[in-house]
């Protein structure tokens, strides 16, 4: 099993992190790592984290981090109208706040993956979406989590830049 970074955020997150998807792509090839997703506020880097991806032979996944009843959750694309129903989610929550109707309406063809502090939502979310992950990102999370066995679990560490420099 090779570790895959998920939860990238680029440039993109405005005042959230630095990361060029360039520098990103770079770090990748020169750390052997074949699949990269980001998971930024919005969606307007998605198109050349796509092509820079696939232009160096780099997996690209497509996630979406979104504020839903005041919880983070992000959301990830499994093919193509996963992608579109991304873009129909982003579009509608700049202007409004998400509601069960919005996410249940575009939840196809999404992943949904829970952070560890966000667990208290996994009641709604079960019912709106069909893939549910929870992410931990330290051991006690996932010591959590497997004390209450919990099953779907992935590392989701969020990742604000390439080096400690």
């Amino acid at each position: 099993m090779s570790y895959v970074p998920l939860n990238i955020k680029t440039e993109y997150s405005l005042l959230s992190s630095m990361i060029k998807i360039n520098d990103l792509i770079m770090y990748a090839k020169m750390n052997n790592i074949d699949t990269l997703g980001i998971a930024d506020t919005n969606m307007y880097g998605v198109m050349e984290f796509v092509l820079a991806c696939k232009n160096n032979n780099i997996k690209p996944i497509v996630g979406l981090e979104i504020t839903y009843n005041d919880n983070k959750i992000i959301l990830y694309a499994m093919n193509y109208l996963g992608y579109k129903n991304l873009l129909k989610i982003t579009s509608i929550n700049v202007d409004q706040e998400l509601t069960d109707a919005t996410l249940i309406a575009y939840s196809d063809n999404l992943i949904c993956v829970i952070p560890y502090e966000s667990r208290k939502r996994f009641k709604s979310l079960k019912s709106i979406f069909k893939k549910i992950y929870f992410g931990f990102k330290n051991d006690d999370e996932y010591l959590e989590c497997v004390k209450h066995n919990i099953t779907n679990i992935i590392y989701i560490k969020e990742i604000l830049y390439l080096t400690k420099e």
